[in-house]
């Protein structure tokens, strides 16, 4: 007969409850069995009873009478929300039969598929003094309430981070750990240990899968700046930078470098005989000219061990500082200028000049104009109503460091005065013409060697 239909049957004449002491022993009363693999658990009765059977989503048992156990049995374990339960109904002495039940306690884990550590949202070596998250991924573990993830530096026990989620199935899980790494951290092996606590009737010990060992290599920290000064410098002043080393051992073999662009600029070695990681910094005096502005200084920590240490050795390069140069105003041709033009005509004059801040540029002219246009120019054209004669033009160039004038002498020539000359100059060129082809002729007379 069906099993649901025997025990209603049975419950027709029973009242269905459970006892205060129910005559039902399960062994082992809690079970913990990994996903897939088989179990057993038998269910025991002691005296009379009108049957006893089990209830469970796999591997139901229909109610026997005949039997002091029962057992409850799978070859493989695949569903993870199963309740298994023993149930029995019992004789009284006066009344309809007692039923009652007792549940297994059973847990279904399931070991992580893999577990992985790496450094987020970073690769390469770490800066000693910057902090840095590490994360550990653990995939595919169950129950996750009794999973723990420990954190390990070589041998130590850094962090551990446990779970409540009451999730049977498997899950994802993922935990980080905050490092601020020192010189004495370079070598360093981090790794995580995915571990499943499931108490004592759980595997023994319990299950574990430790990573990879991540690796890091700290590199000591390196900054550049300028001594008691901000923003840009002026040309021809001097300015001390400073080079800051954190934590840099041995000191003995360490030299810090000093360079503008590709340049070497100078070099510093230590004698200290000091073991232990120190700060040392580093100076360079610098006196910059307009020609350093946009230069960048930078400098090298390195460390010199030998033909024993690494090769190349190791070396770290601050981020550079770019230098802004102040410097007055200079022009591209400083000389004084005279010009000479026909009447009529315009004459660019050029007063380009640079400088930073750039400049600006003032005029005067003879017609006295004060246009406030012309300041920004840097080029101003002659006047055409001029009358032949001479006129002076200057042009001045300021910024904030100083200024500086230049001046134009412009004479208009009448246009008359360039016809004689064009004139001048035409009959010049015709006699020089005629001279030469009669020596041509005289040379051919006398059998000489022609010049052609």
């Amino acid at each position: 007969m069906h099993r649901g239909l025997l025990r209603l049957l049975i419950a027709g004449y029973c009242v269905a409850y459970t006892v205060s002491e129910c005559p039902i022993k399960i062994e082992p009363s809690t079970v913990v069995v990994r996903h897939g693999d088989p179990v057993l658990v038998n269910c025991t009765v002691s005296g009379d009873h009108l049957g006893i059977g089990w209830e469970a989503s796999e591997g139901s048992v229909d109610m026997v009478t005949d039997v002091q156990f029962v057992t409850w049995s799978l070859e493989t374990v695949t569903d993870w929300e199963m309740a298994p339960r023993c149930f029995g109904n019992f004789p009284t002495e006066a009344g309809p039969p007692l039923q009652c039940e007792e549940k297994i306690n059973i847990a279904l884990y399931e070991p992580p598929d893999s577990v992985s550590i790496s450094a987020v949202n970073h690769t390469g070596p770490v800066v000693e003094g910057e902090k840095y998250q590490l994360q550990c991924e653990v995939q595919n573990i169950a129950p996750v309430q009794y999973f723990t993830v420990k954190w390990y530096k070589g041998e130590t026990l850094e962090n551990q981070t446990s779970y409540n989620d009451l999730t049977k199935t498997p899950v994802d899980v993922s935990s980080t750990l905050l490092i601020t790494p020192t010189s004495a951290d370079d070598g360093a092996q981090y790794s995580c240990v995915a571990e499943l606590e499931l108490g004592p009737e759980g595997p023994q010990p319990p299950p574990s899968i430790t990573s990879e060992p991540l690796t890091i290599t700290v590199h000591y920290s390196v900054s550049i700046s300028a001594v008691n000064h901000t923003g840009p410098v002026v040309e021809g002043e001097k300015y001390q930078l400073q080079c800051e080393v954190q934590n840099i051992a041995p000191v003995q073999y360490f030299t810090v470098k000093w360079y503008k662009g590709e340049t070497l600029e100078n070099q510093t070695s230590y004698n200290d005989l000091t073991k232990t990681p120190v700060e040392v910094s580093s100076t360079l005096l610098i006196t910059p000219t307009s020609a350093d502005d946009g230069a960048q200084y930078s400098c090298v920590a390195e460390l010199e061990l030998g033909p024993e240490g690494p090769q190349p050795p190791p070396s770290i390069t601050s981020e550079p500082l770019t230098i802004t140069v102040h410097y007055p105003p200079l022009f591209y041709s400083d000389m004084d200028e005279i010009l000479e033009v026909t009447e009529g005509e315009g004459v660019p004059l050029n007063c380009s000049a640079q400088g930073n801040p750039p400049p600006e540029y003032a005029w005067s002219s003879p017609l006295n104009q004060d246009d406030q246009e012309e300041k920004k120019i840097d080029t101003l054209i002659t006047s055409t109503s001029l009358s032949p004669g001479t006129y002076n033009y200057s042009c001045t160039v300021t910024n904030d460091l100083g200024a500086w004038s230049k001046r134009f002498t412009v004479k208009i020539i009448p246009m008359g005065d360039q016809t004689v000359l064009w004139t001048m100059i035409g009959v010049g060129v015709a006699v020089a013409v005629l001279l030469i082809a009669g020596y041509v002729i005289h040379r051919s007379r006398d059998g000489g060697n022609s010049i052609i």
